[in-house]
Parts: C-alpha cells; sequence; structure tokens
C-alpha cells in the first residue's frame, strides 16, 4: 500500500504530508517572520481595544446606581401626581400635533346643513305663498293677451276660430282669422294686426295646420286665402 493509500492522508494535498516536508529557504523563513511579527502586532491592537471595552463596562457599572436612583425618584413623582417628563421631540411631537388637528373642526370645510324640519299641516310657508302669487300673476296675464304698441285688434269674429295649431289669444290665431275671411287678407293687415316687422305667410299656414292655401294677386297687391280644416 502506498502513501496516497492511506485513508487517513486522503484529502490532504501531498505538499503537505509529512514525509513531503522540506525545510524552509532563506526567503521563505524571512516571508513567515514578516507574518507572525504582523499578528503580533495585530493582537497587540486587539487588547488595546478590549481594554477599551473593559473601561466602558466598568463607567456603565459606575453609573448603574444613579440611574437607578432617577428612575425611582420619577416613579414617586408620578405617584405622587407631578411629572418629570421632558416634552416630546421628533416623530412622537408631529404625532400628538396630528391628532389634536383632527379633534378640531377645519375653518376652510363647508358649514353643516342643519336638517329642514318639514311645515306642520296646513301651515303655508314663503316659498308656498311665492308660487300662489306667481300663478296668480301668470293666470291674470293669460286672460288679456297683450299686443305690441300699435298693433290693430280685429273685431271680425272669424278671427276667434280655432286651428290644430293655433292656441285661441295667440298671434296666431289672429293671423288664422285673417286667412279665413272672404276677402282674405294681406301681408300689410297681418303686419298691422301682429305688430311684427316681417312675416312668411306659408310658414303661418303650415304652423296654423290651414289647408287649401292660396295666393291671388290684386292689382299691385297679394291677397291670401285659406280654410280650416274639416271637422272629424
Amino acid at each position: 500500500m502506498t502513501v496516497f493509500d492511506d485513508p487517513k492522508k486522503a484529502g490532504i494535498p501531498p505538499i503537505l504530508q509529512v514525509q513531503n516536508r522540506q525545510p524552509l529557504s532563506p526567503e521563505a523563513r524571512a516571508q513567515f517572520d514578516a507574518l507572525t511579527a504582523a499578528s503580533v502586532s495585530s493582537a497587540g491592537k486587539s487588547a488595546a481595544v478590549l481594554q477599551a471595552e473593559a473601561a466602558a463596562d466598568a463607567k456603565k457599572a459606575a453609573d448603574a446606581p444613579t440611574k437607578r436612583a432617577v428612575k425611582r425618584e420619577r416613579k414617586e413623582a408620578a405617584a405622587g401626581g407631578l411629572t418629570t417628563a421632558l416634552p416630546p421631540v421628533g416623530k412622537e411631537a408631529a404625532s400628538i400635533i396630528k391628532r389634536e388637528r383632527r379633534k378640531r373642526p377645519d375653518p376652510n370645510s363647508p358649514p353643516a346643513i342643519a336638517a329642514v324640519q318639514p311645515a306642520p299641516s296646513g301651515a303655508q310657508t314663503e316659498e308656498s305663498v311665492m308660487v300662489k302669487r306667481k300663478t296668480t300673476k301668470a293666470a291674470a296675464g293669460a286672460k288679456k293677451p297683450s299686443t305690441k304698441k300699435g298693433a290693430k285688434v280685429i273685431s271680425d269674429p272669424i278671427q276667434k276660430a280655432v286651428a290644430p295649431g293655433a292656441r285661441e289669444g295667440s298671434k296666431l290665431a289672429l293671423i288664422v282669422g285673417l286667412l279665413t275671411r272672404k276677402e282674405g287678407c294681406t301681408t300689410k293687415d297681418v303686419l298691422d294686426a301682429t305688430g311684427w316687422p316681417s312675416v312668411s305667410m306659408p310658414q303661418q299656414v303650415k304652423a296654423a295646420g290651414l289647408k287649401g292655401f292660396r295666393k291671388q294677386k290684386d292689382g299691385k297687391v297679394s291677397r291670401y286665402f285659406a280654410a280650416l280644416p274639416a271637422a272629424a
């Protein structure tokens, strides 16, 4: 069995095995001495660090009785209703300020709207009185159809005839009365009756729903005729 077959030396490189060791050369010995000196210097630094840590521990042990006495005094003061706590700072102070702001009402927020209580039965509110007044005025105005200044009111009974598209008392109803007369009407008759600056006779006939619209020349003037639709 060879050296390499020794199970105790399995995994050990041959250069590190005992039978293969050789004395160090002068260069290797100098390098080894340098490394040893560096290791000793490093151990000295570690000792200095350990010495500083030991001094810190000693100071902490010396300050321990004083800290315990201060803690005991704070507890006694808190039990007697006094406080020796310092004011909050940093994040703690910011969180306290936020909580206090949430408790206060926002001056920029709209005021709360009070719930409207229903009016008692039979009572008249100001709104209902105003609506009633407006309705009364509207009804009064509907009874007296207004005409523009200078408009000619025609008393011909035919003007009261109701066409499908004309409301009684309206300007369109006046035009219907003029068109359905035996002699018809001219554009001037319509303008005098309505007070309008201009008018389109075909459009008025269409809007009123009249039938048989025709135009007839009477010298230099055109006369217009129309008839009410037959009753159903």
